[in-house]
């Protein structure tokens, strides 16, 4: 099973679709005001603070049984 998932054949000769690349940029650039660095700065925070508030919440909110 692994075999064939390996010699599937990709879709695009890229690692990811230039169009929704493109479109996700497009978008991106609209809701916060045109600067990449900007919108980088956002998704790094927002891609950190997401474990971090799963393992904080876990140990919060964790019930002996």
């Amino acid at each position: 099973m692994p075999g064939f998932l390996l010699s599937f054949p990709l879709h695009h000769s890229e690692a990811a679709d230039p169009d929704l690349m493109a479109w996700l940029i497009d978008k991106l650039t609209h809701v916060f005001g045109g600067d990449l660095t900007t919108i980088s700065i956002v998704l790094l925070i927002v891609i950190i603070l997401i474990p971090i508030t799963i393992v904080i919440s876990r140990r919060l909110f964790d019930t002996a049984d």
